[in-house]
C-alpha cells in the first residue's frame, strides 16, 4: 500500500445521476475548494441511473411528508429548467394513470388525493370524457399529470460530467472506495483502489456516498454496527414493434399494484419508440448483496417473463398481440433496507465528527432521476 495520502476537500462515491450532480453543483458553488470524484465503473451512470424508464416524475405516488415527495415535487422544476437551460432533450408529454375494473376506482381517487396533499394537481376523466379517444375509450376512468415527461438521461448525465471536469473536479473512473481508516483530527482517511487493484489513500474534509448499489455497504463503515444493507430489485423491459410508435402521446400508467411498485406501464423513448415495463422482480436480491452481484448475469435479459408482460400489456393496448414484445433491457432498483426491515423513502444520513462530514444518500431508487438536483441543491446549505 502506498503511504502518499491523497487529499481532497470534498470526496464523493459514485457517478450516477446523483453523484454527478453533487460534483458539479459543489464545483460551481464552492470554486476554491478541491473535489474528487471516485466510480467504479469506466464511465458514469452504468447502473441504476441508466437502467429506468428516464421519466421526469411529478410526485404523485409518495406519502406526505416524505424525502421522495420533497424531492421528487422540486426536482421536477429544477430539471425542466436545467433541460432548457442547457439544451437537453425531453418532452413534457405528461401521462394518464388509469382505472380498468370498479375496484380500481376508489383508488384512483385516493391517488388523487395523496398527490394533492403533495402538491400535485392531477385533472380526473371519468369514461365518458375518455371516449373521444379511442385509444382510451375500454378505460373507465383516468389522472392526467401535466408535469410528468421524459429526458435523454445520458445527455443529462454527459451535461454534468462536462460541467464538473470544467470545475475542476477530479473524476477517477475504475476507482473504488475499499474501507473507513479513521476519522480524525486530519479529516477522513479511507482506503481506495484503482483499476488494477493497487491501493491507496485519500482524505477529506466531506465524504458525499452517492454509492447507488454500494451505497449501504459503503455507510455501514461509519456507523457502530451493520445498520444498512441494500437488496438489488430488478425491473425488466419489453420493446414493441414499430407499429406501436405514437400510438399513445402520453405516457399510460394502471393502478400502482401491491408489490408497491407503479405497475408494469407504457413509455416510450423521444425518438417515439414503445416500451412496456418495468416489473419486480427479487429473484437475485436475497441470495446477493447488490454491491457483489454479477451485474452481467444481474443484467442477462431472458425472454421467460413474455407472457406475464402481454397479459399487462394488452390491458392497455386491446390491439397487443404476444408477437409484439421483445426482450429489451433491465433495470435495477437500490432497494434500501434498515435494520433488516424495507424502508419505503429515501434515508439521508449525516455524520458530523468535529470540523468533519459524511452524508450517505441511501435506498436512492425512483424517484432519484427526478430528485437528484434537488438533493444536490439542498446539501449544498450544509456548507455555508
Amino acid at each position: 500500500m502506498k503511504n502518499e495520502v491523497m487529499y481532497s476537500d470534498f470526496i464523493i462515491i459514485g457517478a450516477g445521476v446523483l453523484g454527478l450532480n453533487l460534483a458539479a453543483q459543489l464545483s460551481k458553488r464552492y470554486p476554491e475548494k478541491s473535489i474528487a470524484l471516485l466510480e467504479r465503473s469506466d464511465r458514469f451512470g452504468t447502473e441504476t441511473s441508466s437502467r429506468n424508464s428516464e421519466v421526469i416524475h411529478a410526485g404523485i405516488y409518495y406519502d406526505e411528508n416524505s424525502l421522495k415527495a420533497k424531492y421528487c415535487v422540486k426536482g421536477n422544476k429544477l430539471l425542466y429548467s436545467f433541460c432548457n437551460e442547457y439544451s437537453i432533450p425531453f418532452l413534457k408529454c405528461g401521462k394518464y394513470i388509469v382505472s380498468s375494473t370498479e375496484e380500481q376506482d376508489e383508488i384512483i381517487l385516493d391517488l388523487q388525493n395523496k398527490a394533492l396533499k403533495n402538491g400535485v394537481n392531477l385533472k380526473f376523466l371519468n369514461k365518458d370524457q375518455l371516449k373521444s379517444d379511442e385509444k382510451m375509450s375500454h378505460f373507465r376512468n383516468a389522472l392526467y399529470s401535466s408535469e410528468t415527461g421524459i429526458i435523454d438521461s445520458h445527455k443529462l448525465m454527459q451535461t454534468l460530467e462536462q460541467m464538473a471536469k470544467y470545475q475542476n473536479v477530479a473524476l477517477a473512473y475504475r476507482n473504488s472506495f475499499v474501507k473507513l481508516i479513521d476519522v480524525g483530527t486530519d479529516g477522513i482517511v479511507f482506503e481506495a483502489c484503482d483499476e488494477n487493484g493497487n491501493s491507496y489513500y485519500m482524505r477529506c474534509q466531506y465524504f458525499l456516498n452517492a454509492g447507488g448499489l454500494s451505497s449501504a455497504k459503503i455507510a455501514n463503515n461509519f456507523v457502530s454496527r451493520e445498520v444498512y444493507k441494500t437488496k438489488a430489485c430488478r425491473g425488466r423491459y419489453y420493446s414493441l414493434p414499430a407499429k406501436y410508435n405514437n400510438y399513445f402521446n402520453k405516457l399510460i400508467y394502471p393502478i400502482p399494484d401491491p408489490s408497491g411498485c407503479v405497475g408494469i406501464h407504457i413509455t416510450f423513448e423521444l425518438d417515439g419508440k414503445f416500451k412496456l415495463g418495468p416489473d419486480v422482480d427479487w429473484s437475485f436480491a436475497e441470495s446477493n448483496d447488490a454491491d457483489d452481484q454479477n451485474l452481467y448475469k444481474f443484467f442477462d435479459m431472458r425472454d421467460d417473463v413474455k407472457e406475464k408482460f402481454y397479459v399487462e400489456g394488452k390491458r392497455l393496448i386491446p390491439t397487443l398481440e404476444l408477437k409484439d414484445l421483445s426482450p429489451n433491457y433491465i433495470g435495477v432498483r437500490p432497494k434500501l433496507f434498515i435494520d433488516n426491515k424495507l424502508e419505503e423513502d429515501f434515508h439521508i444520513k449525516k455524520i458530523r465528527e468535529g470540523n468533519n462530514m459524511s452524508v450517505h444518500f441511501l435506498g436512492i431508487e425512483s424517484p432519484g432521476l427526478t430528485s437528484s438536483m434537488a438533493i444536490a441543491e439542498d446539501l449544498l446549505e450544509e456548507f455555508k
